[in-house]
């Protein structure tokens, strides 16, 4: 038995159809363009990418270390607007946390850096990489006894920094004791 489907139907979902491959297409469009404008590796192609696709947190950091990092045209204060912006859109990126800890610290404010330094271990609490980077800071702040914490908890969690790990405590403490009891976990692969 046939289905008889009026004209008016058939008409109406082809203009469905059309209209849900014109929506899709131009979102498709849009963030392969931005997409293309992040790979150029440029503050003009940054700036696009986040103007194309706004609420992509990774256009947003992009831009922040761009501005950050670059030597001839360095922008703290851009950049830190950039990585608060990917963080209003993914608050969870400890990635994003210590570019932005890194941005004050560059910037000399070092309260507001220890404290985004704080919010990226509570948000990545077993990221080694994390430990890494805070310890560092507390370092450079001669705040060994927290630095040496931290980078035991980043030995616990990547024993393969162990070495650097142990020559990094050399430049701020020469007692070995000291560097084994507080910054090396007694884990025999770290030794």
């Amino acid at each position: 038995m046939l289905v008889n489907i009026s004209r008016s139907r058939i008409l109406l979902a082809l203009a469905l159809a059309i209209e849900t491959a014109v929506f899709l297409g131009y979102f498709s469009i849009r963030a392969g363009l931005a997409s293309h404008y992040v790979e150029l590796n440029t503050l003009g192609g940054f700036e696009k990418a986040v103007r194309l696709e706004p609420s992509n947190d990774r256009n947003w950091y992009s831009l922040g270390r761009y501005l950050q990092n670059n030597l001839e045209n360095r922008d703290l204060e851009r950049a830190i607007s950039a990585y608060l912006k990917a963080l209003e859109i993914n608050p969870r990126s400890a990635e994003t946390w210590l570019e932005l800890a890194s941005a004050y610290e560059s910037k000399a404010d070092i309260n507001a850096a220890q404290k985004t330094f704080i919010e990226a271990r509570r948000i990545y609490p077993a990221s080694g990489d994390v430990s890494w980077k805070y310890e560092n800071f507390l370092l450079r702040q001669n705040e060994n006894v927290k630095g040496f914490l931290e980078i035991h908890r980043a030995v616990e969690a990547d024993p393969g920094r162990a070495l650097e790990a142990f020559l990094v405590c050399r430049h701020v403490e020469r007692d070995l004791e000291v560097i084994l009891d507080r910054a090396l976990p007694p884990f025999p692969i770290a030794y």
